[in-house]
């Protein structure tokens, strides 16, 4: 509020994905989506904004963990294509991995791990870590820069695609 008093647009929608962010990994997910949604609305002003980009994406991560995988990606869509617009390479970074693990949930493993590898790998190169071969780059990363279940993720997708026979 604050900051909204200030003019600080930017900074206001700034606190509030971050307040939503926290929220969703408090597993108060409906919250998260009471307070991010209308929070798109306001702050669409600022226009396209690696900050609206971070509301959407966490919005999107809100409706994943409620089960609405369909909204989830819609808002993670709209969240990398304004990243994209804006070059904000960490908003796609973290959109691009979860979707990445939303659409393997439903079934669509190539795609996802496609989405789930390109995101880590913006996220090292984010971290100044971009020297990494593709082939061991999950695996070098420093604990502290690793995405979280990433590289638990991405074998589980590998072993679905060689189960359903698609892969070595």
């Amino acid at each position: 509020d604050e900051r909204r008093a200030l003019a600080d647009t930017a900074g206001a929608a700034r606190a509030v994905g971050l307040l939503g962010q926290v929220l969703i990994n408090g597993y108060r997910r409906a919250d998260a989506a009471a307070l991010l949604a209308p929070a798109l609305e306001e702050f669409g002003a600022v226009g396209d904004d690696a900050v609206l980009a971070m509301l959407e994406h966490q919005l999107a991560r809100a409706h994943w963990f409620m089960g609405d995988n369909d909204r989830a990606i819609e808002l993670a869509d709209r969240a990398l294509a304004r990243a994209e617009r804006v070059d904000a390479v960490a908003q796609i970074a973290e959109a691009m991995v979860s979707k990445g693990s939303i659409i393997s949930m439903d079934g669509r493993y190539r795609e996802g791990l496609g989405l789930l590898e390109a995101g880590t790998m913006d996220i090292a190169l984010i971290a100044g870590l971009g020297f990494l071969a593709p082939e061991r780059r999950r695996d070098r990363l420093p604990p502290g820069r690793r995405f979280k279940n990433g590289p638990e993720r991405i074998a589980q997708l590998r072993r679905a695609l060689r189960r359903d026979g698609h892969g070595p």
